[in-house]
């Protein structure tokens, strides 16, 4: 029985060894926190979830068979909208923050329909200057209205980075479970050692 080559062995072991790279939940992390300081550029805290154990709130699925996107939970706060919107088609909005009021847009990761999802909580312009102000009837017809056309825009904008995050996701798992990737962890696990007649001993005596 002719003995097996090493590229051989070494094609079996990395066969063997195919998942050693994504056996372990924390294998994405670095797309995580890729994910997370990306969010944090456009005014978008990624919530936690689970209590005193906290995780990131999100679901998603892949990537052998047809996966399941990806869908996250997150907030947008105060001033923070200013990283997400311009001036220039939310003034109402941009005026409620630099008049001290309160508002803030969540939604959960559990449901990527973030149309039917999106909460919105605000404060009124009567609120802030008193139900007798003169123009606070005007200025909040027009929040209103530019708060339901953000949950428009919002949306969007969820959806395209959903996306990208999967595709991101996906190709560091495709680079994970390179053959290249692969062999460089069995060898630094010293999982080659075996040699050629120890191979040939296993097969035989199977």
């Amino acid at each position: 029985m002719n003995q097996p080559s090493a590229e051989q062995i070494k094609q079996e072991l990395i066969e063997e060894h195919r998942t050693i790279n994504v056996d372990f939940d924390d294998w994405a992390e670095p797309v995580y926190e890729w994910f997370e300081e990306y969010l944090a550029t456009r005014g978008i805290k990624w919530s936690k979830e689970g209590g005193t154990t906290q995780s990131r709130d999100m679901t998603w699925s892949g990537f052998c068979s047809q996966g399941d996107g990806f869908g996250f939970g997150g907030e947008i706060v105060n001033k923070d909208f200013k990283k997400c919107v311009t001036e220039h088609k939310y003034p109402m909005l941009y005026k409620l923050i630099d008049d001290g009021g309160f508002v803030k847009m969540y939604w959960h990761g559990d449901n990527r329909n973030y149309r039917n999802s999106i909460n919105v909580e605000a404060e009124s312009f009567g609120q802030i200057h008193g139900e007798d102000h003169p123009l606070k009837d005007i200025w909040d017809v027009e929040l209103d209205k530019e708060m339901e056309r953000l949950e428009y825009d919002l949306d969007e904008d969820l959806e395209s980075m959903c996306k990208m995050m999967y595709k991101k996701l996906e190709e560091e798992y495709d680079n994970l479970t390179s053959d290249e990737a692969i062999w460089e962890s069995i060898v630094a696990n010293d999982l080659n050692s075996i040699t050629n007649d120890e191979r040939e001993t296993a097969w035989v005596s199977a």
